[in-house]
Parts: C-alpha cells; sequence; structure tokens
C-alpha cells in the first residue's frame, strides 16, 4: 500500500518536474527569440558545471551560435531561469549608459550578514547603496588623483629593480625564477603601499602575511569553485548555504589590517595620497551629509571597498603582466 503511493507521488513530482521544465524552457520560443537548446535541469549551464570549460569559452561557444546569425542576442538558461547574452556593441552600449538605471543590480549575490566585506563592497552592493557608494568614490579616482598615487607605485618599481639585480647568474651569465610569483610580489607590494597605506616588503618576504593571504584568497578548491558558480549561477541560495567569497580568516585579516591604520591615520593627519586618505575623506563626507536608509561609510563598508582593491587588484594585474611577458617573449624577433 504504502510502496503504490509513494511510487505515485513520484511520479506525480516528476510529471510536474518535467511540465514546469517545458514550460519555462519554452519561454524564448514563445517570444521570437533564438536560444541554445537547454539540457534539462541545468539549462546551458552543463560544460562549466562538469568542469568541461571555462565560463569564458563557454560564453564565446554561445556568442558564436551558428543559428543566432546578425541577431544582437541570444538567449539562454541558467538553469531554469531565462537569460539573453547580447552581442550586438551598440545595444551593449545602450544598456550600460542610457538604460543602465534599470540594469544596475547585478545578478550575482552574496550573504549580507554572514559574508561582510564581499556583500559591502561595489561590486555586490545592490541599488541604492550601490548608487551611493559609487557616487562619493568615484571623484577620488580622478586622473590628478592617480597621479598623486604614482610616487607610491614607484617606489615600489624600484624595489623590484634591487631585487632582480640581487638574483645571482648561473654558468652561462642568466637566470631563471617563476615569473607568475616575481609579478604577484610585486603587484601585493602596490596595493599594500597604495591601498593599506603599508610596506608589506614582499620581495624580502615572499611568505609575508599580504602575501600569504593573497595566495589564499586565490587558492583553488573544489569548495572554491562551488562557492563562485553558486554565486554567479545560484546567488539567492548564499544566504542559506553558508558559503561566502571572503572567508572568515581573510575578513579578519582585512579588518585587523585596515582598522588600526584608519584610526591612526586620522589621528596623525599624515597624507600619503593612497586610498587611506580617500576612505577617511569619504567617512568625514558622510557626518556631514544625509545617507539614504541610514547607510553609513565607516567601519565594514570602509574595509570592503579596500578588500575589493587587495583582492581584484593584485591577481589580475599579475596575471596580465606575465602573459604580455610571455606572449612578448614568443613572438618572433
Amino acid at each position: 500500500m504504502w510502496f503504490e503511493i509513494t511510487l505515485a507521488l513520484l511520479l506525480l513530482l516528476v510529471a510536474l518536474l518535467y511540465v514546469h521544465l517545458t514550460f519555462r524552457y519554452r519561454y524564448w520560443l514563445r517570444h521570437g527569440v533564438v536560444y541554445v537548446k537547454p539540457t534539462p535541469i541545468v539549462g546551458n549551464l552543463g560544460p562549466l558545471l562538469r568542469m568541461q570549460c571555462a565560463s569564458a569559452h563557454m560564453m564565446q561557444t554561445i556568442y558564436n551560435y551558428p543559428a543566432a546569425g546578425d541577431k544582437p542576442f541570444v538567449g539562454i538558461y541558467i538553469f531554469d531561469r531565462p537569460a539573453l547574452l547580447l552581442r550586438d556593441p551598440e545595444l551593449i552600449k545602450r544598456i550600460l549608459s542610457k538604460d543602465f538605471p534599470k540594469f544596475s543590480n547585478r545578478f550575482l549575490n552574496t550573504d549580507y550578514y554572514g559574508d561582510p566585506l564581499a556583500s559591502r563592497n561595489l561590486f555586490f552592493l545592490k541599488n541604492p547603496f550601490w548608487k551611493e557608494v559609487r557616487s562619493k568614490l568615484t571623484p577620488f579616482f580622478t586622473s590628478w588623483k592617480m597621479k598623486q598615487m604614482f610616487p607610491l607605485v614607484e617606489e615600489v618599481g624600484l624595489n623590484l629593480n634591487e631585487y632582480l639585480l640581487k638574483i645571482p647568474l648561473n654558468n652561462n651569465n642568466s637566470f631563471e625564477l617563476e615569473l607568475k610569483e616575481l609579478c604577484a610580489l610585486y603587484t601585493t607590494d602596490v596595493i599594500a603601499t597604495v591601498a593599506f597605506g603599508i610596506q608589506a616588503n614582499s620581495f624580502k618576504y615572499p611568505n609575508g602575511e599580504f602575501r600569504r593571504n593573497g595566495r589564499e584568497i586565490f587558492h583553488f578548491s573544489t569548495k572554491r569553485a562551488l562557492t563562485f558558480r553558486v554565486v554567479f549561477f545560484l546567488p539567492y541560495l548564499m544566504p542559506y548555504l553558508g558559503l561566502k567569497v571572503v572567508s572568515t580568516e581573510q575578513t579578519e585579516f582585512l579588518r585587523s589590517t585596515m582598522n588600526p591604520i584608519l584610526e591612526e591615520r586620522e589621528k596623525s593627519g599624515i597624507k600619503r595620497h593612497d586610498l587611506i586618505d580617500i576612505l577617511i575623506e569619504l567617512k568625514n563626507q558622510s557626518k556631514t551629509q544625509s545617507s539614504q536608509d541610514g547607510f553609513k561609510f565607516e567601519g565594514d563598508v570602509l574595509v570592503a571597498q579596500a578588500a575589493l582593491f587587495f583582492t581584484a587588484g593584485f591577481e589580475s594585474t599579475s596575471a596580465t603582466m606575465s602573459f604580455a611577458y610571455t606572449n612578448w617573449q614568443n613572438t618572433p624577433k
């Protein structure tokens, strides 16, 4: 008796799921949009979820979908959710400028309370908070402000030159080194001095606190890969799964680094033309200006902006530098 009831319920659930997915996967067909045929449950994310390709390669394959021809966009499915991959530069430009107020919130998400540094930086913030933080940060990154930071970058460049000159030569008057790690040491020192106002001295201490935490943030693991797949494709599950973009250890490191520096620089009044000066000025401005919904530029909100520079700055830059040099080396002279 119970077996028959259980079997009937399972068959009913399967039937309901089939009807639901069939209806969802006909969304673009009903709207007359060319679309890539989805796979049940996963939509068009199958190769990515199986780790058969990188997200950029998957998007490139969809972008070059033969049936799309010269269409300005092609329909896809993120699991069972319809989405569009834009192919027309003019349409992309319009969305990023004229129609931007309708598309300002990113699809991705993280836990606002469980992952404070990720959820409070510009990459994850939603409107109206995103607009408020961006509008207050943007004026500080003018060409003049960036020029004032150049001496800090130049100083790290001199340290790099000194480090290279000290490397012993082998028998044929040459030396070997890991280029990616060398570039990472350089960019770690640049981010440390420009964003945090401290000397990391990564060339002298390659396993120092800043470099060690930088490696940990970008250390690949199955859990890390799962986290970012959920962030980008199932973001509404982030608060329930307990996954974090910035781990508890990294959060404590960034807090313990940033907060004392902010306090000390506020007391001393020293100006270095770095991100710390910008954040202090932002904090002081917010004290005299009204904020939407009680959003305050203090505590984790300030640390989160520095965390964004730390996580997004040195790895992407060091990778670009090493790839550029490798391509130059392989170019026929």
